[in-house]
């Protein structure tokens, strides 16, 4: 009977979470982007590589080097971070260069994929050294678990690279085997990440828009100027921060 290789698996998998994320409206639009680039990746994997689909080989390499920028892009949201334009053209150095190598000498992909990847990956783990502190538009009620899934995510772009130089190793060395199991890996461990991510609601669109632009009506802030007015006048007259 037909089967379905490991990525198309969770290449379908991926896109129906997608639509029930979408449906749902309630995920930020850089994980939503993140979830879809990964699916489209884990597809093309399975269509090149079981299905001998060439014509998608050249599409591989550059769509690598765009998931570690958009997962940057979903972590920044989630630790408070909010991308310039500026800094979107760096992280766009990535795509162009694999494009500029897959014209002048596709080799040079087996080292900027894997250092794409791992430069994003050991960026992410820098930032979240400061433990839950690193991700202050995640859910309170979530308690550890964001800083749980973005390291899972941070490793698992670094265990990708690690793969990628493993299938480089082994076309180099004759040894094709090693092509039949390592794409189930990668895309297996970018299911992985992404689910983890997607339990703890680490990047919602409803926080965005409720959050810091969200004004409140003239009697709340009425209430909050008396409340800020009082405790100023508290700490001048009855100085508590002098009582050791």
């Amino acid at each position: 009977m037909p089967v379905l290789p490991v990525p198309m698996i969770i290449a379908l998998l991926l896109l129906g979470f997608l639509a029930l994320r979408i449906a749902r409206d309630e995920t930020h639009i850089s994980l939503l982007a993140l979830i879809a680039v990964c699916a489209m990746q884990a597809a093309i994997i399975a269509l090149v590589q079981y299905y001998g689909v060439a014509p998608l080989r050249p599409v591989q390499p550059i769509l690598a080097t765009v998931i570690p920028p958009i997962a940057w892009f979903a972590f920044e949201r989630a630790s408070g971070g909010r991308g310039s334009p500026r800094a979107i053209a760096l992280h766009a150095i990535g795509p162009v260069l694999a494009l500029l190598c897959l014209v002048v000498n596709p080799m040079l992909l087996d080292v900027l994929i894997p250092l794409s990847f791992t430069g994003y990956g050991i960026a992410m783990l820098l930032r979240l050294r400061t433990g839950e502190d690193s991700l202050p538009h995640s859910s309170l009620e979530g308690g550890g678990t964001s800083l749980m899934a973005w390291r899972i995510v941070a490793l698992a772009l670094i265990a990708s690279a690690g793969c990628d130089v493993l299938i480089a190793y082994g076309l180099a060395y004759g040894q094709s085997g090693v092509l039949g199991w390592i794409p189930s890996v990668v895309s297996s461990l970018s299911l992985l990440s992404l689910g983890a991510l997607s339990l703890t609601n680490a990047v919602e669109a409803r926080r965005e828009a409720l959050g810091d632009d969200a004004t409140p009506n003239p009697e709340e802030l009425e209430r909050d100027q008396a409340i800020v007015a009082r405790l100023d006048e508290y700490m001048k007259l009855q100085k508590p921060f002098l009582d050791p």
